[in-house]
């Protein structure tokens, strides 16, 4: 959220059940291509390790991607290590308090982070994980015809428990 840049495709992935399909149907008014949905009752209570394994073989399964943004912390435990996790599971680099995307091109971004008594910019290579702190820019707005495509979309999992056949 709060970030812009030229991006191919655009996939979201969530986890905490309670916002399931609502959380989806508003990626894809706001740009998303793809969601997927990582739940199951055996994940409720999961601790950090369990949470950053669970996305991160998630992330797998859906291909490709060059940067993988995450909130800075969730929304349960506060503890801000589910996104520096995911990447160690990944093997990726990160850069955790992402302010700014400010230019992204030949296999590298560059962003601004917030640090202690700061701002500092760093350089880094693609793929990589990206964690966004409350200083970053709100999210970009729904697009009103991309909104009303989706307002009443189905998940996959929705479909399957409705007997629809997939879109």
């Amino acid at each position: 959220c709060g970030i812009t840049m030229p991006v191919v495709k655009h996939n979201y992935i969530v986890k905490d059940i309670s916002q399931l399909a609502d959380t989806i149907r508003e990626a894809f008014a706001m740009g998303a291509d793809e969601g997927a949905l990582v739940a199951d009752r055996a994940f409720g209570g999961a601790d950090v390790l369990a949470t950053s394994y669970t996305l991160a073989q998630g992330i797998k399964k859906m291909g490709n991607f060059d940067v993988i943004i995450c909130g800075l912390q969730t929304t349960d435990g506060d503890t801000a290590q589910v996104g520096p996790q995911v990447a160690r599971e990944l093997g990726l680099p990160q850069v955790t308090y992402t302010r700014r995307i400010m230019q992204l091109e030949n296999n590298k971004i560059t962003v601004e982070r917030s640090i202690e008594n700061g701002v500092e910019v760093v350089e880094a290579p693609l793929p990589l994980l990206l964690t966004v702190d409350g200083a970053a820019a709100a999210c970009r707005p729904r697009n009103a015809y991309r909104l009303l495509r989706y307002c009443r979309a189905a998940t996959a999992s929705e479909r399957a428990a409705s007997g629809k056949p997939a879109n």
